[in-house]
């Protein structure tokens, strides 16, 4: 139990074991790819001869599965949250000693569900088309000379180890039915999945705002939205690296993704009509900078009757938008405009590290249109944000005053 917050259970159970017709695995369709090289598949290989051979229980650590419910097969969908990079492993393992021992028929009734011929393991959407090749391949003939993807190389990298290494497939995958098990810890669709990762995983890589957010936001139903939209917007080119770069707030660091989705809560929380609905407590919350991906997920489920998802989506990208073309540290590389305009004000507030009135700003810079009357505005908050430096004002009710 987190924080008396958090329920879940778990249990021990064979590597194989969810590998079950009931069940439909799923990485979330835009998580990260899959990674493993040399190194992991290697030491994996190693670990299960070594299972082989000594005959003792191996396991193979923590998986972290949200349970989804049931589908219309009536299969438990069961999400990864961690677990993706061994359990895929294992798919590309099996696979390589049924084409190795000629059991291809049982690879798939293990690993394809029968009524339909699906796999029981979903892939992302990076990894989907290599994935279910290396599935759908018969014999080793089938296999590709100059694998490009990294599922490919992995399945290739597999047979020949097995091959030159002298290892029986029957040995090794008996090893992996009989000895080989997880720790499986299973929560219910609505626990806070990134609390329950970076407690348990804590020196895995954390995943951003953004990241969560996109997975949460876009599926399969609507991939060309986040490839026409999102992806240029927040991951392609130059705009990674901008979005991850370093942001000096005060005596704090963080980055432009978090400190925008921050931003954009405050600003949707003065929605028309989600401003009078929403709760003491839930201003409250909302506004901590704390969980943030949780909090947008209540939000839209809390107020799913004022929350149009696409409606959102589009208001996320705009502001993005609106965020990436005027404030750039950059700007601290050219000379500072002698009339008031965001450029000179962006100026101050990076040399001050103080982004208090950033929601505002934001809010400013995409719904007036007038220049005039935008420069104005600017002008009266530079003469304030200046005069609270002067005057070493202390900083009682300045972020109720923007937020």
């Amino acid at each position: 139990n987190l924080d008396n917050k958090i329920c879940m259970e778990a249990k021990t159970m064979k590597a194989l074991g969810l590998f079950d017709d009931a069940n439909q695995l799923k990485i979330p369709y835009f998580q990260r790819s899959y990674v493993w090289d040399e190194e992991q598949w290697k030491r994996f290989f190693e670990d299960i001869v070594n299972v082989s051979q000594i005959g003792t229980v191996y396991f193979l650590g923590a998986v972290i599965l949200k349970n989804e419910g049931r589908d219309n097969a009536r299969r438990e969908v069961l999400t990864i949250i961690d677990g993706q990079q061994r359990l895929t492993t294992i798919v590309i393992f099996m696979k390589a000693l049924a084409l190795l021992s000629g059991n291809n028929d049982d690879f798939k009734k293990r690993f394809l569900h029968e009524d339909t011929g699906e796999a029981v393991l979903l892939p992302n959407k990076a990894d989907s088309a290599a994935f279910c090749n290396i599935l759908n391949i018969e014999t080793i003939a089938g296999c590709k000379q100059n694998s490009q993807t990294q599922v490919e190389k992995a399945l290739g990298y597999f047979i020949e180890k097995i091959k030159n290494e002298g290892a029986f497939p029957t040995d090794l995958r008996n090893a992996l039915e009989r000895l080989v098990q997880f720790v499986i810890i299973t929560v219910n669709t609505d626990e806070p999945e990134q609390q329950i990762f970076d407690t348990i995983n804590s020196l895995g890589v954390k995943l951003t705002t953004g990241e969560l957010l996109k997975n949460y936001l876009f599926s399969s139903e609507n991939a060309n939205v986040y490839e026409q939209c999102w992806a240029p917007v927040f991951e392609k080119g130059h705009m990674h690296d901008y979005w991850t770069d370093d942001l000096t707030k005060g005596r704090l660091k963080d980055n432009n993704i978090e400190h925008f989705f921050y931003c954009y809560m405050l600003i949707k929380m003065q929605d028309p009509g989600l401003k009078e609905a929403l709760t003491i407590e839930e201003k409250k919350s909302y506004r901590k900078e704390d969980g943030l991906f949780d909090s947008f997920k209540l939000l839209m489920k809390n107020h799913r009757d004022l929350i149009n998802k696409d409606d959102l989506i589009k208001d996320i990208i705009d502001y993005a938008k609106v965020y990436h073309e005027n404030f750039d540290k950059k700007v601290l590389d050219s000379a500072i405009p002698t009339v008031s305009c965001i450029k000179r004000l962006s100026c101050i507030m990076y040399v001050l590290g103080s982004w208090t009135m950033m929601p505002y700003l934001l809010y400013i810079l995409k719904n007036v249109k007038d220049s005039d009357e935008r420069n104005k505005i600017f002008g009266f908050l530079e003469s304030y944000i200046v005069r609270r430096m002067v005057c070493k004002s202390k900083n009682n009710n300045y972020s109720d005053l923007f937020s």
